[in-house]
């Protein structure tokens, strides 16, 4: 589950600091640029400084099956469950199908949960 959340900060921060530095850089004043870009880079330069941590710690524990497992469950979800479950359709195969064709998003985070949360 830390993996899920840390993959949604790390989009989070990527996105609004090219966002505050495009939108600032349109503006024209310089004075209301460099506060604003001031402000955005020490925030955005923990979050990027826990995210950098983070994804070296993941990386240390993830071995390749379970990096095949969380690629197919990033395009794929019930393909990753069926992976994780030994290439057995079990019940938990069948609710990831169901809330992938249903919702996709929730088939996701339900892929990431059951293969991410034995550790």
């Amino acid at each position: 589950m830390k993996q899920i959340i840390t993959l949604l900060v790390l989009v989070l921060c990527f996105t609004t600091s090219s966002y505050a530095i495009n939108s600032a850089s349109h503006t024209g004043d310089d004075a209301v640029t460099s506060i604003t870009l001031k402000k955005n880079n020490t925030v955005f330069a923990k979050a990027k400084t826990f995210v950098a941590k983070t994804v070296i710690k993941a990386k240390q524990a993830i071995d390749n099956d379970e990096l095949l497992m969380l690629v197919c469950a990033w395009f794929i979800p019930p393909l990753g469950v069926y992976l994780y479950e030994g290439q057995e359709w079990t019940n938990r195969v069948t609710v990831n199908l169901i809330l992938t064709l249903l919702f996709f998003l929730p088939g996701m985070i339900h892929a990431f949960y059951l293969i991410l949360g034995k550790k």
